[in-house]
């Protein structure tokens, strides 16, 4: 019985928000289209717990979809952090591999000699003539 005194409050005082609307409307030509609006929008306001009493199953379902599908994102949502802190475990895992590389293989310093050898065939001699 509390949702129906509910019900008529909002209605009530959707009312004196219409009347309040409609005689402080700004043209006399307006009040026509200014009146089917809210006529409108009271018959919503009116059919709406109509028809939450007639078809509650419907609405209620709604609810429990509504509720499940939350759950269902909230266990995407962890699902999607595991799969995050293991890619970040992972993606740390080679980022030390190619550390540990790294330092193995270190390149020679600049500063360092190198030592190349290099083996050049003889030539035999050859009569070049240049123009």
């Amino acid at each position: 019985m509390q949702w129906l005194y509910h019900v008529i409050g909002q209605v009530g005082i959707f009312l004196i928000c219409a009347q309040t609307l409609i005689h402080f409307r700004p043209r006399e030509s307006y009040e026509k289209y200014l009146k089917l609006l809210l006529s409108v929008m009271l018959l919503i306001q009116l059919l709406q717990p109509l028809l939450t009493v007639l078809g509650g199953d419907e609405i209620a379902g709604a609810d429990v979809q509504a509720a499940e599908f939350a759950e269902e994102i909230r266990t995407v949502l962890e699902q999607a952090a595991v799969q995050a802190e293991q890619t970040e475990d992972e993606i740390q895992a080679v980022t030390d591999t190619v550390a540990e590389v790294t330092e193995e293989t270190e390149p020679p310093d600049a500063s360092d000699p190198v030592e190349i050898r290099v083996e050049i065939p003889e030539i035999e001699e050859a009569e070049i003539k240049i123009r």
